[in-house]
């Protein structure tokens, strides 16, 4: 906009310079002129911008996913495998969260579908710790009739251990279910979304978080299988997964064996696809969780399950039942005094059977003599005692 302070008759004062008036129609003309062109020029330049803005943001997602795709695609069939791919393509589709978060979300729901089986396993721990003195004694016993080959000792002692299992209402083998349950839900979970990547489904490419946005692919800079194996380090050394103050539930060379795994880990798993450690890393933090609030005394209580004893480590309670060796003989101690029960059963029939063949000699019908054991009893003596008469 043109301003003058004041008009004389021979110049035109302007802020920074003066002219003379016979050029000032032209100036005035020309600035107009100018100024048209510079609104014109603003006007294309706006329209540009305009333009560039639109074509530089970010497009939404334009392929909305829906129930059923993932089945045109060649998943979701009758397995368990297939059951996690529609279960993973309800959570995203009804809830609208991203993949990695659907993944996450739906090993929380399994996770908590497995806490009364864990709740199980420590009151079935628990019960094993209180009648173990009983059994390592019936135990003692029954390892000495063993060497001296007393049979009647031993299926009583057998028995003892039996009635003490059934009185507690225990079982060593319920220690182990958690580990045996673990393993095919985390192999179902791994083929599900390994399969799922390998296609890919074109949403796991951006379905992911932060630097791994990208969820067919593996980590770039192989922080999640760093990740992943600290948070199971860190779970072996808490026993989280029982609750317990220091993993009671190992012996020490079996702690030493899975610390060694651990630490190795990342080397096999550096390639996994970034959609298998979106289960496996929500695994490993509700474990972290999970054996922060078992050691709660006040959850305990509300449970049902005994308080925790820091100074006493259940592998020291209850050695025989859940390490490497201890439960392992122990085990085999209890199958082998029921094998000898059984066949001191059967010696003690045929002993019985053999009375009653003696005594029933002279006697015509010879009832005994008609069942087949029997018959096979006197073919097997005849034969030992020519064997004696040869020479």
């Amino acid at each position: 906009m043109i301003r003058s302070t004041f008009f004389n008759e021979k110049y035109v004062f302007y802020p920074y310079f003066f002219v003379s008036k016979q050029h000032f129609s032209t100036l005035f003309s020309s600035t107009k002129s100018n100024r048209d062109l510079s609104n014109f020029s603003e006007t294309v330049l706006n329209t540009v911008s305009d333009n560039i803005e639109s074509e530089n943001k970010v497009v939404p997602e334009v392929i909305l996913h829906k129930i059923g795709d993932l089945k045109a695609m060649g998943f979701c069939h009758w397995t368990p495998v297939g059951f996690l791919q529609q279960c993973l393509e309800y959570i995203h589709v009804f809830t609208g969260l991203p993949w990695w978060a659907s993944i996450a979300v739906l090993t929380v729901i399994i996770r908590f579908s497995m806490m009364p089986l864990l709740i199980g396993m420590i009151r079935n721990l628990s019960a094993l710790s209180l009648i173990h003195p009983q059994v390592q004694e019936h135990m003692k016993a029954l390892k000495e009739a063993q060497l001296e080959g007393d049979l009647l000792e031993q299926a009583k002692r057998t028995r003892s251990i039996q009635n003490l299992f059934k009185e507690y209402q225990v079982n060593p083998l319920k220690s182990l279910a958690m580990p045996f349950i673990q393993m095919p839900i985390f192999i179902s979970f791994y083929l599900a979304c390994s399969h799922m990547t390998a296609l890919p489904v074109p949403e796991l490419r951006y379905g992911g978080f932060g630097w791994f946005s990208d969820l067919s692919v593996k980590d770039p800079y192989f922080i999640l299988p760093f990740l992943n194996s600290s948070l199971m380090f860190i779970n072996l050394e808490l026993g989280s997964e029982v609750g317990s103050s220091a993993s009671a539930n190992t012996s020490r060379k079996m702690k030493n064996f899975f610390r060694t795994i651990i630490l190795l880990t990342p080397l096999f798993t550096m390639n996994f696809q970034s959609a298998i450690f979106c289960y496996w890393v929500t695994s490993n933090i509700f474990s972290l969780g999970q054996g922060m609030v078992l050691r709660s005394s006040a959850i305990r209580r509300s449970l049902n399950l005994p308080p925790l004893k820091p100074k006493v480590k259940l592998e020291q309670l209850s050695s025989n039942f859940t390490n490497s060796e201890g439960f392992k003989s122990s085990f085999m101690t209890i199958v082998e005094g029921i094998k000898n029960a059984h066949r001191q059963a059967i010696e003690a029939a045929q002993n019985k059977s053999k009375k009653l063949n003696e005594s029933c000699k002279n006697d015509y019908l010879r009832p005994v003599d008609k069942t087949l054991e029997a018959y096979m009893l006197r073919k097997k003596e005849k034969y030992k005692e020519k064997r004696n008469e040869a020479p």
